[in-house]
């Protein structure tokens, strides 16, 4: 009983362990990334990657700094390396404005640098086999780009600086202020700029995270009772084997120690 007893008790304390763990590496993950940034999908009227150019530098050079980052969406379309001709597919951004703002491994690029791009891992390895591919060349259609950094992104991107000024941009990030709110900053700049945009909130993330560690329970409850049913069932099964086994071979040991047994007697007897 008390060996039950402590199996159990163990087993508890190390679901409970594991959910509490489990919740705080959750908590981390969704805060991860979070910062004073916010992120605006436009609609209605948007600007060219021109007017997006002259906004960046009028804010930059106004009495209060704002740090934005337009970004215009290119799709997916195919990128050669130069030399060995291998292809592959990305999805081609361009970024008008502090590239930091969209990924801080994008701050290589420089604000005028039409010519270079940074690209993900996985590009990397698959247009040069070699993530340490800094300074060789790739093509877009008719474009040639040049790899000024190579990123740890989980999709395939090649980031640049568009160099034609009629691109459309969809998306623009601005830097909020200390103590004002991502709300605040997005609106009081897209409203100053004659442009619609919907902010883009992750606060849902904090909303289910308290569900995540009652979800980690009850699996992990479940697959450990899983487990035990299996154990039990396998112990009854290998115990009814081996008394099914002990059961066949009884009859026969006995008659074989009763024949031993009576061929002792008669000699016994004969002497």
């Amino acid at each position: 009983m008390k060996n039950y007893i402590s199996k159990y008790v163990k087993v508890t304390v190390t679901v409970l362990l594991s959910a509490a763990f489990f919740y705080f590496g959750m908590k981390d993950y969704v805060n991860v990334g979070k910062n004073n940034i916010a992120v605006a999908e436009l609609y209605g009227t948007y600007p060219a990657v021109s007017q997006a150019e002259e906004l960046f530098e009028e804010y930059q050079n106004g009495d209060e700094i704002t740090d934005i980052c337009f970004v215009w969406n290119g799709g997916v379309q195919e990128i050669k390396n130069l030399r060995y001709s291998r292809p592959t597919n990305a999805n081609v951004t361009g970024v008008v404005g502090l590239a930091a703002l969209y990924d801080r491994q994008a701050a290589v690029l420089d604000g005028n640098d039409e010519k270079g791009c940074v690209i993900d891992r996985t590009t990397a390895l698959e247009l040069f086999g070699s993530e340490d591919c800094v300074g060789n060349q790739v093509a877009v259609g008719e474009n040639i780009y040049e790899v000024r950094g190579v990123a740890s992104w989980n999709q395939q991107i090649l980031l640049i600086r568009p160099s034609q000024k009629n691109r459309i941009c969809t998306q623009v990030l601005i830097r909020s202020k200390k103590g004002q709110s991502l709300e605040s900053a997005a609106s009081s700049f897209l409203m100053g700029n004659g442009l619609s945009g919907t902010l883009v909130d992750d606060s849902w993330l904090d909303m289910i995270l308290p569900w995540f560690p009652v979800a980690f329970l009850v699996m992990l409850t479940i697959t450990v009772s899983k487990w035990e049913h299996m154990f039990i069932i396998s112990a009854l099964k290998l115990e009814y084997r081996l008394s099914g086994f002990i059961l066949r071979i009884l009859p026969w040991g006995i008659c074989f120690f009763l024949s031993i047994f009576q061929k002792a007697w008669h000699r016994w007897k004969g002497w």
